[in-house]
């Protein structure tokens, strides 16, 4: 009896684990019944991170017990809508697909809070520029025939009025890579003035022989700008300029050797020890970069058209604008391969690598890859007037005449647009800092600068 017994329980065991011997590889392996196809399906893993985190996860008609970062486990392979929400915040929203077998990253998901903006300077204000450091903001504030030049401190708004200078077109205001000294420069008749600001102090630059045509940041030296003057009357053929390298002291500047050219007439960059620059030849543009010791020149690449003016770009690639034919032309420096060549008024490389930069003209704005593959971010009816790069580059942010929107630059799930701030009656400039963005702009009547939190 206890014979038999034992058989049979030996036989019951033997069946139970031929039969649930497959059921348990089977899930272990992540295959799950599927009522909707009345059969078994490997299912996938859906990793899933936000910033901020603990955002609510539903993913199609199931909402999830869990929150972000989460790892959701057993789902069907098929499309589903997924939704990523928290209190505060505008939700996220896209269509995400799910394959059998394998793990889909949805990572680094930004939701942007919903807010009213603080008017953190109210003034009309046609520039604006946020030091490096993110700790100052330069405002050009245009008034009765003048501008005033004021600084206001991003944290808390203190605003102090630094200059006022004799001319209504203020060009650009740039601070210098390491932050401490903002570059104004004015818009004249017979070429540009150049103002420094430093910790409350005005600095005008000593101007050469002839007129200062363009000036700006040597990428070398926080403490020295590279400038080029016309050294004879505007029209005269040939028209001759020269480089100068001028201190941020404000004491004299000093020529570049080897740099005298009849055919120089956009800026060259001063990068690496070497001199980047443009040279106009019939119907082309030479490339070239040049060793201000020796004048030893090797080409970069050969440009139809110009003149196009080089723009700061990461090294090994260059950055070159054509402003009569609003086209940006990117490459690597040296490669083969042409050129991308887009319309656009301006580019602007992202702050971190991987490498890549947004160019954009009235209606398009566009990101550049490294490789060097072009996509259309956002084309709008309203008319851009600006666009940055959030300080991680996960995002591009556009100015329109009436919002701020925040593009994704990953197309993973397809392309993702949260806006930020609309209702703007009209906007000027924009600057981004980690934690918030700027914007020069009319709102509800009111101008100024108005902050919006990114975080």
């Amino acid at each position: 009896m206890r014979f038999r017994t034992a058989t049979v329980t030996s036989l019951f065991l033997i069946f139970g684990f031929a039969l649930l011997g497959p059921l348990l590889v089977f899930w272990t392996a992540g295959y799950r019944w599927n009522p909707r196809n009345q059969r078994f399906e490997a299912t996938g893993v859906v990793v899933i991170d936000t910033i901020p985190s603990s955002a609510r996860i539903r993913i199609g008609e199931t909402e999830s017990a869990l929150v972000t970062p989460a790892r959701l486990t057993g789902v069907f392979p098929r499309d589903y809508t997924l939704t990523l929400s928290r209190d505060g915040y505008s939700s996220w929203q896209q269509t995400l697909t799910v394959n059998g077998g394998k793990t889909t990253f949805v990572d680094n998901v930004h939701l942007f809070p919903k807010q009213e903006p603080t008017l953190f300077f109210e003034k009309p204000v046609s520039k604006l520029a946020l030091s490096h450091d993110s700790s100052l903001l330069a405002a050009a504030v245009p008034t009765d025939g003048f501008t005033e030049i004021w600084m206001i401190e991003a944290t808390n708004g203190t605003a102090n009025l630094e200059a006022r200078l004799a001319s209504s077109t203020i060009e650009t205001l740039d601070w210098s890579p390491s932050g401490t000294t903002l570059l104004v420069t004015e818009r004249l008749a017979t070429g540009i003035r150049a103002t420094l600001m430093q910790a409350g102090k005005k600095i005008s630059l000593q101007t050469p022989a002839g007129a200062l045509t363009k000036i700006a940041w040597s990428q070398d030296d926080p403490t020295k700008l590279l400038g080029i003057s016309r050294t004879t009357a505007l029209g005269t053929i040939p028209e001759k300029n020269r480089l100068w390298i001028f201190p941020a002291n404000g004491a004299p500047p000093t020529p570049l050797e080897n740099t005298e050219k009849e055919t120089l007439g956009t800026l060259p960059l001063l990068s690496g020890g070497l001199l980047y620059g443009t040279q106009q030849q019939s119907t082309t543009t030479r490339l070239y970069a040049a060793s201000p010791a020796t004048g030893i020149q090797t080409d970069i690449a050969m440009l139809s058209g110009g003149p196009y003016e080089l723009l700061p770009s990461p090294e090994g690639f260059f950055t070159a604008h054509n402003s009569a034919r609003a086209v940006i032309r990117i490459g690597e420096a040296q490669s083969v391969k042409p050129p991308a060549t887009i319309p656009a008024f301006s580019a602007l490389w992202s702050p971190t690598a991987p490498w890549a930069a947004l160019a954009w003209d009235d209606v398009e704005l566009h990101v550049i890859e490294a490789n060097e593959r072009v996509a259309t971010l956002a084309r709008v009816a309203e008319g851009v007037r600006s666009a940055d790069w959030m300080t991680d580059a996960s995002h591009a942010l556009l100015l329109t005449a009436g919002d701020i929107r925040a593009i994704e630059r990953s197309e993973r799930f397809g392309k993702h647009i949260s806006t930020i701030l609309a209702t703007f009656e009209t906007t000027t400039a924009l600057a981004t800092s980690p934690t918030d963005t700027f914007v020069a702009g009319v709102r509800d009547g009111k101008a100024g600068i108005y902050r919006v939190a990114l975080e």
